[in-house]
């Protein structure tokens, strides 16, 4: 049996300042990722850097494992739509991932609904789509999990099957992003929640479908508890934040996937 790749996403965010800045931080990101054999790495830098990024990206016809990712994109792949970009335009400069639906796109307005849409236009663009869920706080009647339920449903609505493998399910816990590690969820707690993730996509797809397919943590990853969330979180990977900018603590983030007692997990 394959063992499945894990997949590590930094998201920079409206960071860092400059493009010297970016090209640094990537540069050390690319030596991390050249010593990982079993993960995959995106980074995914604001729109204004993505082409001198596109420019560092390992070439050759080996075995690739570091990535360019956008932060958004937009539901439709040309037109009239200012301030927009799609899909379409980013495939020119070797984007392979789109993060949609984050916590913070959708504080500006972002709908299920709306999001549906981008992950519809990401996949005509051979663009794969990784979706963010979450609760904002989480109540002891569970009524959450209903949320969670819904974002997924309302997603996914329309999509058809073959599609569902190129996509990825970040769960991030509003509550938990911004904070340190001390706030983030344990290892416990993610496992109890990447089934009911998984469990949800059986429903809507079918078996073979929803316990496939990967499932990322996003919401204060740091060195501190990544192994925790690896080791018992039923994962394949993490979206990281802040600590993506700092490339000695995001090496160290990777160097968990190197750890024996975990390199199966997810």
């Amino acid at each position: 049996m394959m063992k499945k790749r894990k997949l590590v996403v930094a998201n920079w965010k409206m960071n860092p300042t400059n493009a010297e800045g970016a090209k640094s931080i990537f540069g050390k990101i690319r030596r991390a990722a050249k010593k990982m054999k079993q993960t995959d790495v995106v980074a995914a830098p604001s729109f204004v850097h993505i082409p001198v990024l596109s420019k560092l990206l390992p070439k050759g016809n080996g075995k690739k494992n570091l990535f360019l990712g956008a932060q958004n994109i937009h539901q439709k792949d040309f037109g009239a739509y200012t301030g927009e970009v799609s899909a379409n335009q980013l495939k020119e400069f070797k984007v392979r991932y789109a993060i949609l639906g984050h916590s913070e796109r959708r504080e500006l307005g972002e709908s299920d609904e709306i999001i549906n849409e981008k992950v519809q236009s990401a996949l005509r663009q051979g663009v794969a789509p990784i979706v963010c869920i979450g609760e904002k706080e989480r109540d002891s009647e569970g009524e959450y999990l209903n949320f969670i339920k819904e974002q997924l449903v309302n997603i996914f609505r329309g999509l058809p099957k073959k599609y569902l493998a190129d996509c990825v399910i970040v769960y991030e816990p509003v509550w938990a992003i911004g904070h340190t590690f001390k706030d983030s969820l344990s290892g416990t707690d993610m496992h109890v929640m990447s089934l009911f993730i998984r469990k949800t996509l059986s429903e809507i797809f079918g078996k073979d479908y929803g316990w496939n397919m990967k499932v990322l943590y996003g919401g204060s990853v740091e060195n501190e508890n990544a192994e925790d969330l690896m080791k018992k979180g039923d994962i394949s990977g993490f979206l990281v934040g802040h600590a993506s900018l700092d490339p000695l603590e995001f090496s160290k983030i990777l160097k968990v996937f190197g750890s024996p007692q975990i390199k199966n997990a997810g």
